[in-house]
């Protein structure tokens, strides 16, 4: 299997459609997705500070890649393995309305790694290993590398069904069968418990692997908790000594219809875990809605830790003013243990319209607030690919290797549009936007040029490789998904002022 390499729009060639045929439009269409792949190289082009394309990966610095039987598939994360190669790993369409794991693996100049994969074309699905992994983890809700180059998933076979792990091997061809009595993943048994969504993966120094996500309540109940939960390294069970018999299930009740969902998790130093998320609130708002960002920290056997939240209950929950809804959607910590977030903020004018944008906070380490950020209160960028509001999300945090961080997302097209690109915002030590970085602080793109009309390009995470900062992610159009990646030269960046200091 070969990438899609998306070489820059002639217009003396027409668009070809997801199955190869040549597409026939309206003339008003071609000449919309034309000037829209003009203005998409515009919002990438070589600007004061960088980054710009890296002409090395891929054509014109970018790829996109079809995984599975059908072609479809979705980015959940990505990194660098330790010999230079980048794996995207998510979730694909093996057959309608059946999904499961997925991943590819490619070079550094963005070809596809043949060595890769159980058949040579440099990917595999868990349907290839077996129809009872892939069913386990129909829906993938993440992944992770392990210190040895395998690759943990995890997901879930669909409602009613417990959370999911499976590793396969760092070649993979296979899944690993060392773990898991013989059958390289695990369905977490929880009878007794509410059904559990996972939503986040992360290991722990001794190769254990955390499971956050939220608790569902039988109906007609709508409450929701955040949940968390250990399953032990050889995956042959979860910690039954962890938290409540086995899961820790986190209840803010702060009103509403009490729906508090983790999103996100770090595991500290000292090995307690720290998990963000959002809880809902009584709403005073005419749209009926109110959501707050929230955190809980666990000790390392799962139970709060009453030094966290400033009262005493090991949770923290911090709004966002003149917003309905805000999220913490990932974590990290400074060097000075400060907690740093990033996630959206939303406010909803009038039903069915939304505004949402990105936000970055700085908690303390007990999770009060810094009132030495930005006055005590979290940061909104209100930056959108046309400069006007619309919707916009930070999804990840990247630490840019000297001290600040590169924030990942995307942006609609437009204050009503459901098209979106990708985007990156680069942020110093103190969490201030550096203007020299795109255009006005952030810059946004797509993964495929020319850009098809009602295209949507997520970023869903990145990693620094040298002086170059790889993005992965989806683009949806026309009814289906493809791999995105896309590597971007730093050198101007780290020319303007900001020495690398790995």
């Amino acid at each position: 299997m070969t990438p899609h390499i998306d070489r820059e729009p002639s217009p003396r060639s027409l668009p070809r459609t997801a199955q190869g045929g040549a597409a026939c439009r309206p003339l008003a269409r071609i000449l919309a997705t034309y000037v829209g792949s003009l203005l998409a190289m515009a919002a990438f082009g070589a600007t004061a500070g960088g980054p710009e394309f890296d002409p090395g990966f891929g054509v014109g610095g970018r790829i996109t890649i079809e995984v599975g039987p059908s072609g479809n598939g979705s980015v959940s994360t990505g990194w660098r393995t330790s010999e230079g190669r980048y794996v995207l790993a998510g979730g694909c369409t093996i057959a309608p309305s059946r999904y499961t794991a997925c991943a590819t693996r490619v070079l550094p100049d963005g070809r596809i790694d043949g060595s890769f994969g159980p058949s040579g074309d440099g990917t595999f699905t868990l349907a290839g290993f077996g129809e009872e992994p892939a069913r386990a983890l129909q829906f993938v809700s993440d992944a992770q590398p392990l210190a040895d180059g395998r690759i943990a998933f995890l997901g879930s076979g669909g409602d009613g069904e417990p959370p999911a792990i499976a590793v396969v091997r760092a070649d993979g061809k296979g899944l690993d069968t060392t773990l898991g009595a013989g059958r390289g993943f695990l369905r977490v048994d929880l009878a007794g418990y509410p059904d559990v969504i996972p939503t986040r993966l992360a290991i722990q120094a001794d190769g254990q692997l955390i499971i956050v996500g939220f608790t569902i309540s039988a109906p007609p109940s709508t409450d929701m908790d955040f949940a968390a939960l250990r399953v032990r390294a050889d995956l042959s069970d979860h910690d039954r000594g962890f938290g409540d018999h086995g899961l820790a299930r986190i209840a803010f009740n702060l009103g509403g219809n009490h729906v508090d969902s983790a999103v996100a998790v770090e595991v500290l130093p000292d090995g307690r875990l720290l998990l963000g998320g959002s809880a809902s609130a009584d709403p005073a708002s005419a749209s009926g809605l109110l959501f707050h960002m929230a955190f809980a920290r666990l000790l390392s056997d799962g139970q709060l830790d009453p030094l966290f939240g400033g009262s005493g209950t090991g949770r923290a929950v911090h709004g966002v003013p003149g917003t309905d809804f805000a999220s913490a959607n990932d974590l990290d910590l400074d060097a000075r243990g400060n907690i740093i977030v990033t996630g959206s903020a939303a406010r909803f004018p009038e039903p069915g319209l939304g505004r949402s944008k990105w936000m970055v906070d700085r908690l303390r380490p007990d999770g009060t607030r810094d009132p030495s950020f930005n006055g005590g209160a979290p940061r909104l960028l209100g930056l959108t690919p046309s400069g006007v509001d619309g919707h916009a999300a930070a999804s990840r945090l990247v630490r840019d290797g000297r001290g600040g961080w590169f924030l990942i997302g995307e942006g609609s097209r437009s204050p009503v549009s459901s098209q979106s690109m990708f985007g990156v915002v680069h942020l110093d030590a103190e969490l201030e936007p550096h203007a020299g970085f795109g255009t006005g602080g952030a810059l946004f793109g797509n993964f495929a040029l020319p850009v098809a009309p009602g295209s949507a390009d997520l970023a869903m995470g990145g990693f620094l490789d040298a002086d170059t900062l790889v993005l992965v992610g989806a683009v949806f159009t026309d009814g289906s998904e493809r791999f995105g990646a896309a590597r971007l030269h730093l050198s101007a960046l780290l020319a303007d002022g900001f020495e690398r200091r790995d």
